[in-house]
This record gives structure tokens, sequence and C-alpha cells, in this order.
């Protein structure tokens, strides 16, 4: 039997945002920076998620994420990869030096790009940290509990995904549960303008 100790914030780096299958729009955001995001599952066949948690996005276009346990919030915006034309390896002059995830194009054995691959990212677990990620219908205050919303945005408990696996309690309180605390709260018009920083306490 063991029991080994493990670094968190190496673990963390050493996740994956797992495969889609969006198949176009080169330079499209598949998720934000500051998105809930829950393990899908562990390990893959290629280099970028053999030994790695595949982590994905909470949707209600995506049924089988209202069971899922939030885990973390993603540290980096990731977008779908270059146009087939350019080198799986290629960096585009723009894009040098960025902090984004860029989502390598998936092809069968035809050629047919049939979506995108699993690619290297950052989760954020505990600490204080500022987002723009958050529902912009909401206002916020400091102290205010926080949830997960559509795509992972965090919100107000009135907006907040129905995870029937994160809740208080099944039999006395089956409210969801928050993930995180506002610290410096936003108005309603600052909200809206979505280009305010709201500085949480994560709660995972």
């Amino acid at each position: 039997m063991v029991f080994i100790p493990r670094h968190p914030l190496v673990e963390n780096q050493l996740c994956s945002y797992a495969e889609t299958t969006v198949t176009s729009g080169s330079g499209v955001i598949l998720a934000y920076a500051g998105s809930v995001v829950y393990v899908d599952s562990y390990g893959g066949n290629d280099k970028f998620s053999r030994d790695r948690a595949l982590v994905k996005t909470f949707s209600t276009t995506n049924p089988s994420s209202m069971g899922a346990i939030p885990y973390g919030f993603l540290m980096q915006n990731v977008r779908v990869g270059y146009p087939t034309y350019i080198s799986s390896y290629a960096t585009i002059t723009i894009n040098e030096g960025s902090a984004e995830a860029f989502a390598e194009l998936a092809k069968n054995s035809s050629g047919v790009v049939t979506g995108t691959k699993a690619v290297p990212v950052g989760v954020a677990q505990g600490g204080i940290w500022e987002t723009t990620w958050y529902d912009p219908s909401v206002t916020y205050t400091a102290g205010m509990y926080l949830y997960v919303g559509e795509m992972g945005r965090v919100t107000s408990f009135t907006n907040a995904l129905p995870l029937t696996n994160w809740i208080e309690d099944s039999v006395t309180d089956n409210r969801v549960k928050p993930v995180a605390i506002v610290e410096r709260g936003l108005s309603s018009s600052e909200a809206a303008s979505a280009n305010k920083t709201l500085r949480i306490k994560l709660l995972i």
C-alpha cells in the first residue's frame, strides 16, 4: 500500500483540454481562461493526452457535464489550431509568446479534419484570482458565493447549472455547492461591460 504526495501546482500544469469535434474556425475560442472545468477522463493515445487528466468545460449542450464534479479553473484560453496547410508544429508570428493554448486539428486517414486534439493547459485550484469570465447579468458583491454557470462562467446561485452530483446534501439540502467567493465585487454596470476584472477566492 502506498500514499504518495503529488505537487498540486505541477499536477495542474500537466492537464490537457480534451479533444473536440469542432472542425472549422481557426483561432476560434473553444474554452475561456477562468472557465470551471471537470475531469472527463485520464490519459490518451497521443503525446498531449498520455498520462494527463483531460478536462472539459461545463455546458448544457454537453449533458454528461451536468453530472460532473468541478475540478478547477482553466488558466488559458483554448483556441482551434491553424489551418491544415500550416505545419502542426508551426507558430504564426502574431501568436508567438501567447499564453493561449492552440489545439492541433485532428484528421482521419483520408486527411479530413474531424475535430481538435487534446492540448496541454493549466488548471488553477485555490488562491485568489482575477477573472473576466463571469456572467455579465449579475451584480457581484464582496462575500458573495459563486457557482458554475453556462460554459464554465462563474455566476450567481439563481443562474447556476443544475449539477446533480455537486450538491450540499442529497437528503436535506439539494442546492448546488459554490466554487468561489467574491473578494472585490462589481456593480451591475461594471459587470455588464464585461471588461472589468472580478477578484475571487477559489473554493476548489
